[in-house]
């Protein structure tokens, strides 16, 4: 009887894995797999004067406006850009884009210095 035991379980283990090594083959065959076309961007405004809103504080910057497209699953995604002339790159949509006129300082909580500070 024990030998029959041992049997039933040697089988299990063996419809178990054969089980399990099917259910994998046929998800990775199914076709939900990732495809990236890479990461494109189109310039918006270029040496703009940007005004950036956070956290209740508006600082001016300048730099460029650029709109990088990125794809997750052939589903194409628009994310807003600011690439400001100090360095500093930020994902958002809470600015204010002024182009080449350059607003009244005295209007905002901040002026990036380093910003300005090379032009």
């Amino acid at each position: 009887m024990k030998k029959k035991g041992a049997l039933k379980t040697d089988r299990l283990k063996k419809l178990l894995l054969v089980a399990g090594t099917t259910a994998i083959i046929a998800i990775s065959a199914s076709g939900c797999t990732y495809s990236s076309k890479g990461l494109e961007s189109f310039a918006v405004a270029e040496n703009s004067f940007i005004v950036v809103s956070e956290n209740g504080k508006e600082t001016l910057h300048k730099g460029d406006i650029v709109t990088e497209m990125t794809y997750w699953a052939q589903i194409p995604s628009a994310v807003p850009t600011l690439k400001f002339n100090c360095g500093e790159k930020l994902y958002t949509s809470q600015f204010v884009g002024y182009g080449e006129n350059k607003p009244s300082e005295e209007n905002y909580d901040e002026v990036c210095e380093f910003c300005f500070g090379r032009e």
